[in-house]
């Protein structure tokens, strides 16, 4: 039963802020290369010649004011996302087209500019051990 006379505190209440504009993109393990701008979704292999490899996405956007947890989600990223925030590794998602997210609640900056840095691996595997091998592709060595 739901009490209609309580009131609901506005810190409790979930709030999203997409992160769709303003990211870099570069597909060039030496970060060297030019980054170009883009906008999520994003795919680089969306056009002819389809390409794999390795492709690193960058965005710097402020700590959020509000909201007592924070949590960075992504829709997806095939195969293998690294993802670091301010130099500081969050951890390794091996899933292709599966949702997955992060508590970064204590490493945002506090006022400030935070920067984040994915890495996306759709290099097809070569060995079993390979990062881009899925938990249901991958056999053990005869």
């Amino acid at each position: 039963m739901v009490d209609q006379g309580a009131s609901v505190n506005a810190r409790e209440l979930r709030t999203t802020t997409p992160l769709v504009g303003n990211w870099k993109f570069v597909q060039d393990d030496t970060l060297a290369a030019d980054w170009q701008p883009i906008s999520l979704p994003h795919a680089w292999n969306a056009a002819a010649p389809y390409r794999r490899g390795i492709g690193w996405y960058r965005l710097t956007f402020e700590t959020p004011t509000t909201g007592a947890r924070h949590w960075l989600e992504f829709g997806a990223a095939s195969i293998v996302a690294d993802v670091w925030l301010n130099g500081r590794k969050l951890g390794r998602h091996k899933g292709a087209f599966t949702a997955f997210r992060f508590d970064v609640t204590d490493k945002l900056i506090a006022n400030g500019g935070n920067v984040l840095l994915v890495k996306v691996d759709n290099r097809a595997p070569t060995t079993p051990t390979s990062p881009s091998v899925s938990a249901s592709t991958a056999r053990a060595p005869p």
